[in-house]
């Protein structure tokens, strides 16, 4: 059973995203995916996210408080949406790290 006070959030729900909760789901760590960010433009049917906090918006996402977001979306996502997660206190894990080439977000972070 996942532990009710790890609130994990995703950014992006596309195939690693997906991915990574469902390995989350199998395995043995007590953690699960509570919410997902996505911009209204890209946001999944209500039926593939059932469960799971809706975000489109990050200031939303940084109210709900989550224990921790794991990026997986792209590297705008990144200097989009980080920043201001760190800022605000959320540990957060950047997947596409490729995004850390670009000096000046990898100095805002």
């Amino acid at each position: 059973m996942a532990d009710e006070s790890k609130r994990i959030a995703l950014i992006g729900y596309g195939a690693m995203a997906r991915s990574l909760q469902a390995s989350l789901l199998r395995s043995e760590a007590g953690v699960a995916v509570a919410a997902v960010l996505v911009p209204a433009e890209f946001a999944p049917p209500a039926s593939e996210i059932a469960g799971l906090e809706l975000f489109h918006d990050v200031a939303d996402l940084v109210a709900w408080r989550p224990s921790l977001v794991v990026e997986c979306a792209s590297h705008d996502a990144v200097r989009d949406f980080v920043p201001t997660l760190l800022r605000n206190g959320i540990d957060t894990i950047i997947v596409s790290t490729g995004s850390l080439a670009d000096e000046s977000l990898f100095d805002d972070l």
